[in-house]
């Protein structure tokens, strides 16, 4: 069995192209049971096989896809990178917020309330 990888390239015709952009339906038997496979623009695809189907022979023919041999080597080392969880760093910074302008430019003055509080005198 051979691996293939598969990449859409519409996105690279002309933009006047009759399938300019366009999702694939890639069609292939698979054990007796006819399978559909949609191959948006600018996508790839690693197709694991004996034959490539007609329908991918009849893409690469019209220059709709990029199909190349991918060595089991290449293909180990794909799937290991897969399984390792994605570092996420959190580089937001905070920043102390300005008071906001007038429309003169000028920043507005705070509103300071201090509490109201009666004195009684006792005597």
């Amino acid at each position: 069995m051979n691996t293939y990888k598969i990449i859409n390239i519409t996105d690279k015709l002309g933009k006047r192209a009759a399938n300019y952009n366009s999702t694939l339906k890639i069609s292939y038997v698979d054990r007796m049971e006819r399978k559909t496979m949609f191959l948006k623009p600018n996508e790839e695809v690693y197709f694991t096989t004996d034959s490539l189907p007609i329908s991918l022979h009849k893409f690469r023919v019209k220059g709709f896809v990029s199909i190349s041999d991918v060595t089991d080597k290449e293909l180990r080392k794909l799937r290991s990178e897969e399984k390792k969880p994605a570092k996420v760093e959190n580089t937001k910074k905070v920043t102390p917020q300005q008071p906001k302008s007038t429309s003169r430019g000028r920043p507005a003055a705070k509103k300071t309330t201090t509490p109201s509080v009666k004195k009684t005198e006792t005597k």
